[in-house]
């Protein structure tokens, strides 16, 4: 589970850079304007260029997410849906990756309720995967020893929390905007919120994760120990400097007066 762990990471972690340092969208409200501020606005490309990786970003993500439930599914060795053979992962992630090409070929030809439909196809795919992973390890009987079931357990509960946390954040300031909407009382600042939340996404999945998994807690502790350790030497090895210091001084002084 290495492999699909650092894979969603690495998205979520794009999604971040992409939005908060490449192409920061500004939206212009009411007038629905947009405006990039990014660090590639300085190469004067067009916005069209400048939203198309933006949305591959989020695409790969939403993947990704995809191939981490699909994996903790596959894992469990009697679980008759999980997927065998590598080239039929392959075939059925590059199946995904058609099924949202249009959005890039054609940005502005696409139907509404098409996108919909796509992020419903997304959507179940994942459901379905919590679903097979939970029938198999707390419904149906597996045989494996109750100390490996109970980490397996533990370890699928770890992956949903990471994966939905930063949903959640992102789900509940959108669920603000649209209640401000609602109400009539969107301002910018909410609009600019939104991008916001968006932008730290990968900072609040990069917490869960060394907040859930206790390896990456312990090497995360272990790197502020080793730092720690190196301060106390460098101070060490000053102060005992600054005393040969003082010490030589002294001895010289007697010496002097002698």
């Amino acid at each position: 589970m290495k492999q699909p762990l650092l894979v969603t990471h690495f998205w979520c972690a794009a999604l971040d850079f992409s939005f908060g340092t490449l192409a920061t969208p500004y939206i212009f409200y009411p007038h629905g304007a947009l405006f990039q501020c990014g660090f590639l606005n300085i190469f004067e490309i067009p916005v069209i260029y400048l939203i198309i990786p933006g949305l591959l970003v989020i695409l790969s993500m939403a993947i990704s997410l995809i191939y981490l439930f699909e994996s903790r599914s596959s894992s469990i060795i009697n679980n008759r849906f999980r997927i065998k053979r590598t080239r039929t992962r392959v075939i059925y992630y590059v199946l995904n990756y058609l099924l949202y090409s249009p959005i890039v070929l054609i940005l502005y030809n696409i139907p509404e309720n098409q996108e919909a439909a796509k992020l419903e196809i997304t959507t179940v795919q994942i459901v379905f995967f919590v679903v097979c992973s939970v029938h198999y390890l707390y419904v149906k009987p597996v045989f494996m020893s109750p100390l490996t079931r109970r980490y397996q357990i533990h370890f699928f509960i770890g992956i949903v929390i990471q994966a939905v946390l930063p949903l959640f954040v992102i789900v509940l300031t959108y669920a603000i905007s649209i209640v401000a909407i609602l109400m009539n009382r969107l301002t910018q600042s909410i609009v600019n919120m939104c991008i916001v939340t968006v932008s730290v996404h990968g900072l609040v999945e990069s917490l869960a994760i060394i907040s859930i998994h206790a390896p990456y807690r312990a090497a995360v502790k272990s790197l502020f120990g080793k730092l720690k350790y190196r301060r106390d030497n460098r101070v060490t090895s000053e102060e005992s400097g600054v005393q040969n210091i003082i010490s030589l001084s002294i001895h010289l002084n007697l010496v002097v007066e002698n």
